[in-house]
């Protein structure tokens, strides 16, 4: 069975001299009255905080998956102009104190996810640097069983497959102090959103293959019974356990 899969991934741009630069008055859209920028209105752009930020409908195909990733990312850039701005791989970044002068760069107002393993609400992070900003890739996948033991299973069978891959894959070691915790989550209308991963993925069409074949994998699998050491890998950021731990168990 093909699950379909979603994403609201996010990312952050540069101005002409290579400064990270805030996303507020540049593109438009919110959290409550995002963007739309096809004739369907399938796919949406807002700004978050100082990021961009964009939401693709349910992708029934690899190859859809990775034109729907994409696709925005192309849009936002001419929109912007590259003669004035680029986008940004980062996935944590410290922005000048100028460009978070803005109220709406002091936001970081988000409902709330809930750990996997645990089966309680994440407490709220907080961060004693006030210009660093991280930005998130979360897979939103569309499901028929909706039940509650169903969304923890995928989410913890995604973390084994997905999230413990993705502490080889993802450059960014800081964004993990904050975010991208091991199992986050959080129940959709369609399913369920992983809330684990950066956006490290997004940009590239071998690694955004990768993330769909990795949780299409997943989501045919019982819960691991290991989820403890899982997610001490994930949490910890440990490449050599990560390679370990995929190598013994076929992922």
């Amino acid at each position: 069975m093909i699950y379909t899969l979603g994403a609201d991934p996010e990312f952050f741009i540069k101005d002409k001299n290579g400064k990270f630069h805030s996303i507020i008055g540049l593109i438009g859209g919110s959290k409550h009255k995002p963007k739309y920028i096809d004739d369907n209105g399938d796919f949406k752009i807002q700004e978050d905080n100082v990021a961009a930020e964009y939401n693709i409908p349910p992708s029934y195909t690899k190859e859809q998956f990775v034109q729907n990733i994409l696709w925005p990312q192309k849009y936002i850039a001419a929109l912007l102009g590259t003669d004035n701005f680029t986008i940004s791989k980062a996935a944590s970044a410290k922005f000048p104190p100028g460009q978070l002068k803005h109220p709406k760069a002091q936001e970081f107002g988000c409902d709330p996810d809930y750990n996997a393993y645990t089966l309680e609400m994440n407490v709220k992070p907080e961060c004693e640097d006030k210009t660093f900003r991280t930005c998130g890739g979360h897979i939103h996948v569309g499901l028929d069983d909706k039940s509650p033991e169903n969304l923890i299973r995928v989410i913890r069978a995604m973390d084994a497959v997905v999230g413990v891959w993705s502490v080889i894959a993802d450059k960014d070691t800081k964004r993990r102090v904050l975010y991208g915790k091991a199992a986050a989550f959080r129940p959709q209308p369609h399913g369920v959103e992983y809330r684990t991963l950066s956006n490290f993925w997004i940009f590239n069409k071998a690694l955004i293959e990768e993330v769909w074949d990795r949780t299409q994998h997943a989501l045919t699998l019982d819960i691991p019974q290991n989820g403890e050491f899982i997610a001490h890998i994930i949490n910890t950021g440990n490449k050599d356990a990560a390679r370990e731990y995929l190598k013994a168990n076929g992922y």
